[in-house]
């Protein structure tokens, strides 16, 4: 009498769920379920009905873990639920192909200062810088100058409607000059921030004559090219 290959009946993974943000994040492991306990089995990601999400994950050769290939981003478009197709194959002519939902976890994350800053200001013009501050947890994000680099009395940094603004308009320079400065924005979490450092060189503008002045207003008759 001589024994016949089982199918596997049943494709486990230990794990269904990952933090976002996190790339080469461990899954879980996978096994199978199979009457012929002795077979080696051999796990891949296939195509089919459910695989939309495969290519965001990876299991090594001959391995039995799954990986994410990058960090998962929960507020992203894909959804915070993720499918995947994986087949078993026993390597003796049976195979299972079965489907998993891969749930991402949300965390914290950091506020981003997205816009590069503007490093010239120049005298009587109005200096705007707008930092473009983002947080894709939609925390309040408060934003402030480090005592280290404390902005000078003619800037200010407000908030606006969506955004972190800094401003003004210096008067009077004599020569140009720089200076440093240093952002720091948090969330309301204060987990994470993001620090932004450039410096900032003001600028002196040619200024407009003010007054025209003659020193004399008269002259003698009768004499040619006399000065005035």
């Amino acid at each position: 009498m001589h024994t016949t290959n089982d199918n596997p009946t049943e494709l486990i993974l230990t794990g269904d769920c990952v933090n976002e943000n996190a790339a080469n994040q461990l899954v879980g492991t996978f096994s199978t379920v199979d009457e012929d306990e002795n077979d080696v089995y051999n796990y891949t990601l296939v195509g089919g009905v459910g695989d939309t999400h495969n290519d965001l994950f990876v299991i090594e050769d001959g391995g039995d873990q799954l990986f994410t290939v990058d960090g998962l981003n929960f507020e992203g478009s894909e959804g915070n639920i993720l499918t995947i197709l994986v087949q078993t194959d026993d390597q003796a002519g049976g195979v299972l192909v079965s489907q998993f939902d891969i749930t991402i976890i949300d965390q914290n994350d950091q506020p981003q200062i997205l816009n590069a800053p503007i490093v010239d200001a120049y005298e009587e013009i109005l200096y705007e810088y707008y930092l473009g501050v983002i947080d894709e947890d939609e925390d309040d994000v408060f934003c402030t100058d480090e005592e280290s680099h404390e902005l000078p009395d003619w800037l200010t940094l407000n908030q606006t409607i969506d955004d972190w603004v800094i401003s003004g308009t210096y008067m009077v320079l004599s020569e140009d000059e720089t200076i440093p400065i240093s952002i720091v924005c948090a969330d309301d979490q204060s987990l994470f921030s993001d620090i932004l450092e450039f410096t900032l060189t003001m600028h002196t503008t040619n200024d407009n004559p003010t007054e025209l002045i003659l020193t004399g207003d008269f002259v003698n008759e009768n004499a040619a090219n006399q000065l005035v």
